[in-house]
């Protein structure tokens, strides 16, 4: 068992890195410089895209879920589910 996940220090200055130049980006927007709005917009706009992404796959994957425990519940275990009921 893995008690700390492996980060290297690169990633980790990397991550850093990127999130000074978002903070200073937002600060810069609440300031009115316009070069900082557009980029302030543009990460708003792809974190809303990937907060809509990530639920949509909650969505299918809770109904695959759901859909695969009522397909076990009606075939019996050990045949096949492409095998037709009437030979």
């Amino acid at each position: 068992m893995m008690l700390f996940p492996r980060y290297s220090l690169r990633w980790v200055l990397g991550g850093t890195a990127l999130a000074g130049f978002a903070l200073v980006a937002v600060r810069s927007a609440v300031q009115g410089s316009a070069w900082a709005v557009g980029v302030t917009a543009g990460m708003a706009g792809l974190l809303v895209f990937l907060a809509i992404y990530a639920w949509l796959f909650f969505l299918v994957w809770l109904v695959s879920t759901l859909m695969r425990s009522m397909a076990r519940q009606r075939s019996p275990e050990g045949r096949s589910p492409f095998a037709s009921m009437n030979p």
